[in-house]
């Protein structure tokens, strides 16, 4: 009878370190994978107010420390676009980081449009705050990356419901370089 009962106990014991290792292995093994999928590449030198491109394996990464201007701008938006939060800004490094990459139907890449008269003329209130905006998706992009829904604020009057850019899941700062990780979407560009 002891003998059942120490071999019954052996398995169960035996049964849980499987079950244990089989949870574990995988996440260990995606921590290993996020070193691939990661660059380091110089931390650039950030001019206030000015957004900086940085290639990221092929893809545009915008970086932007935003002038008080442009904090402004941001937050009058806040009811002007579709998702207002600002999950983009960085505050360990003080900058917005996001894909350059419109996502609207294609992957298009996106033009920084620098605050400006509005091109909009049909209507007398329209202002362009200045961001980023695509000739072929057409979608527009204030300087928090976050897309604008509303006609008089959009750079050609192109308005909808649409996500914001796409952010970085790993974006850091290492002494005098910047660890992020490569834009992982999978879609292929429209040509301009």
């Amino acid at each position: 009878m002891m003998q059942k009962r120490q071999l019954l106990t052996s398995v169960v014991i035996m049964l849980i370190v499987v079950v244990i290792i089989g949870y574990f292995v995988p996440f260990i093994a995606s921590l290993g994978s996020n070193k691939k999928n990661v660059v380091e590449v110089q931390f650039p030198t950030l001019i206030e107010g000015q957004p900086i491109i940085l290639d990221i394996g092929g893809n545009p990464l915008i970086v932007l420390k935003p002038s008080k201007e442009q904090w402004s701008d941001i937050r009058f938006l806040d009811s002007y676009v579709t998702n207002k939060k600002y999950k983009s800004f960085n505050k360990e490094i003080g900058v917005f980081a996001y894909w350059g990459i419109s996502t609207r139907r294609e992957v298009c890449d996106l033009t920084v449009k620098p605050h400006a008269n509005s091109p909009l003329r049909d209507t007398k209130d329209a202002q362009w705050f200045g961001g980023y905006w695509d000739p072929v998706c057409e979608v527009s992009y204030d300087y928090a990356g976050r897309s604008i829904n509303t006609y008089r604020y959009s750079y050609n009057g192109f308005v909808g419901d649409y996500p914001n850019l796409e952010i970085p899941s790993v974006f850091e700062k290492r002494g005098n370089n910047l660890i992020v990780s490569r834009y992982s979407i999978k879609l292929t560009r429209i040509a301009k």
